[in-house]
């Protein structure tokens, strides 16, 4: 039989997760790539891996059980036979879907071309307090995350980057605001979901300068959906500077007068359980684009 490294390394991956998006989502590629290299696998192998209903775990079938054994054998032979040195593991980061999506993912996607790097799996990890619990579990090799640069017995923190927000709106809901804060209370908000930490920290930074938000006109967890909505005149949004400039510089969004206490775009690692120092170099360059000010112009 004849596989690739790869078709055996993603079939491993997604034996392990029994959810091909879950598997996606962790090795940040797109959940077709992964059903892509399993079927090849399968047509390979002569037969189906795994047993897959809608709503229901990917679970192996028996010849996905007997092709598991198989491939971690040849995966293990095959890195005996590359230069007789320890496999380098993967680099493991954390963050949440903010930093992932906007960020790290795409900051990964422009340096592959250019340099070498290890292969880098991710992990969602909602606040601060998330992603050190998967470095304390050992689930991670560095996290990212927007807050406090504290100490924190057992971490080492580094600043990458002041970070602000601004409150914004489109110009036509912006124009309806003759007095702030008062009118604010009148227009409609984007928030995200009901509970969440980021909803939290929202509605703190509006409490603080006098505003409660009475009406919600959509939730999304994602940042880029909420600016999307923010352009689109449906509400009121508290957005990271970085990612509304481009747009306040065009005309296309106003940026309310008020002040709003900043914070820190930081990357956490653990002391007991440190990266990898073979993984020093790709992490240099991670946390070098994440200190940039974002290049993401309006359109």
């Amino acid at each position: 039989m004849s596989f690739t490294l790869r078709q055996l390394e993603i079939f491993v991956e997604a034996a392990k997760d029994e959810n091909f998006r879950k598997t996606a989502d962790r090795l940040g590629i797109a959940q077709p790539s992964i059903s892509k290299h399993i079927k090849a696998l399968e047509r390979t192998a002569g037969g189906v891996l795994f047993t897959r209903e809608r709503g229901s775990a990917a679970r192996l079938s028996p010849l996905g059980k007997d092709m598991l054994a198989r491939a971690h054998s040849m995966l293990k032979m095959a890195g005996k036979m590359r230069d007789g040195s320890q496999a380098l593991p993967p680099l493991r980061l954390a963050a949440g879907a903010y930093l992932l999506d906007q960020w790290l993912r795409p900051i990964v996607r422009d340096l592959l071309p250019h340099y070498e790097l290890p292969e880098i799996q991710f992990a969602s990890a909602e606040d601060g307090d998330a992603v050190r619990a998967l470095l304390r579990a050992g689930e991670a090799d560095c996290g990212f995350y927007h807050g406090d640069a504290v100490p924190t017995s057992g971490f080492a923190t580094r600043k990458l980057r002041d970070t602000t927000v601004g409150l914004c709106a489109a110009p036509a809901l912006a124009a309806k605001v003759r007095h702030l804060p008062a009118d604010l209370e009148a227009c409609p908000f984007i928030l995200s979901p009901v509970g969440s930490d980021a909803e939290r920290y929202q509605r703190q930074q509006l409490e603080a300068v006098g505003v409660r938000p009475r009406m919600v006109a959509a939730r999304s967890q994602y940042s880029e959906y909420q600016l999307e909505l923010v352009l689109a005149g449906r509400g009121v949004g508290l957005l990271f500077d970085d990612d509304t400039r481009a747009h306040v510089a065009a005309g296309d969004l106003v940026r309310f007068p008020l002040s709003f206490v900043g914070g820190m775009r930081c990357m956490v690692t653990s002391l007991s359980t440190p990266p990898d120092p073979r993984h020093s170099r790709a992490i240099d360059l991670i946390c070098g684009r994440l200190s940039a000010a974002s290049t993401r112009a309006a359109t």
